[in-house]
């Protein structure tokens, strides 16, 4: 229980304070405290007060999503929160393609010139950290609802 605590808070302050995460780890450790979260198919691990980590964590991507439409064009805010939902539903995640790529093992890149996938580095530029916001809120709001 304990390192899975850990592990919790660790997640949150990268996807959700610090940004220095990529997408497809995110994936993955959201992936992992789901399906670690629970003992026999019951939600028996995580505290009420981890669970309740997770949901702040949950409303600080949302507010973070509510700033970014504010400073936006509403149609084009739309279009891409539903790009990007569509993506997040379309393409769970596949463990071999992530285990096979070799820029898992490299500090994370932030140009996208250097022909790594979206999800395996950090964003550049404002549309880029708008579809990372709506990404990050997709996948925490998934674990947030599989762990009530």
């Amino acid at each position: 229980e304990g390192r899975l605590v850990t592990f919790t808070e660790m997640l949150i302050h990268w996807a959700v304070h610090s940004g220095r995460v990529r997408l497809g780890t995110l994936q993955m450790g959201t992936r992992l405290l789901r399906e670690g979260s629970f003992v026999h198919g019951q939600a028996a691990v995580l505290s009420d007060t981890h669970r309740a980590k997770v949901e702040r964590a949950f409303e600080e991507s949302r507010r973070r999503l509510w700033t970014l439409l504010q400073g936006s064009t509403d149609d084009v805010f739309v279009d891409i929160f539903d790009d990007e939902m569509a993506t997040v539903r379309r393409r769970p995640l596949n463990v071999e393609r992530l285990m096979m790529n070799a820029s898992t093992m490299m500090p994370p890149t932030d140009t996208p010139m250097s022909g790594v996938a979206f999800d395996m580095r950090l964003p550049s530029g404002p549309m880029e950290r708008t579809r990372r916001a709506i990404q990050v809120f997709a996948h925490l709001r998934d674990l947030a609802e599989s762990i009530k």
